[in-house]
């Protein structure tokens, strides 16, 4: 997504893009929700950033706590049945990021592939606070605005989750083995935002 050629949005996967996109179309930006980087030399680099102890969570449901899922050309798919536990341990999508150079969704090697860093930062965790602090928003924000952004939401992907993930406390899966893992797996995407001990209270 861009606004006016300015500015580039992206939405790597499981970090609560989609939310950030409605709302950035609702306020002018241009294009269609999209976890791959299409970089074209635009002056500000916003990305979607999520907690890596939250992240592998919501990537293992989204393959196999789910009803279906259905992929970007449409098809229609059907959940592997494997536990979190299995799953940190697998050879698996989330943990090979990296491996390729030409990677779309593996947010540290795209950027260095492109040698950009971004502008902002937008934690799924603090949406609504993370979007104040840039200047573009905060300036044009109106009160209409505010409140949209404050009650936007995606509900549509939760409807494929197995009742047993709806409102699961993510911090009840890990053990400190499974958290030493996906930390030394994935901390290098965490941008400094986010702690080793965070699991212990995440939701």
């Amino acid at each position: 997504m861009t606004y006016e050629n300015k500015i580039r949005y992206w939405g790597p996967m499981r970090t609560g893009s989609r939310i950030v996109t409605r709302f950035l179309t609702s306020i002018g930006f241009q294009g269609v929700h999209s976890h791959n980087l299409d970089w074209d030399g635009e002056e500000e680099l916003w990305i979607s950033v999520r907690n890596p102890y939250w992240r592998a969570v919501s990537w293992w449901i989204i393959r196999h706590g789910i009803s279906h899922w259905i992929d970007g050309e449409g098809v229609r798919h059907e959940p592997q049945i494997m536990s979190f536990r299995d799953w940190v341990m697998s050879d698996n999508e989330y943990f090979n990021q990296g491996m390729d150079k030409e990677d779309n969704w593996d947010t540290i090697n795209r950027l260095k592939h492109l040698n950009i860093s971004p502008t902002y930062l937008i934690r799924s965790e603090n949406v609504y606070e993370d979007l104040m602090t840039i200047p573009f928003i905060n300036q044009r924000m109106t009160h209409h605005w505010e409140q949209n952004l404050k009650t936007i939401d995606i509900p549509h992907w939760k409807d494929h989750y197995k009742d047993e993930y709806k409102g699961l406390d993510y911090s009840t899966i890990y053990t400190e083995e499974l958290a030493e893992m996906v930390w030394n797996k994935k901390q290098y995407e965490t941008f400094g935002l986010y702690d080793k001990e965070s699991w212990r209270n995440f939701r």
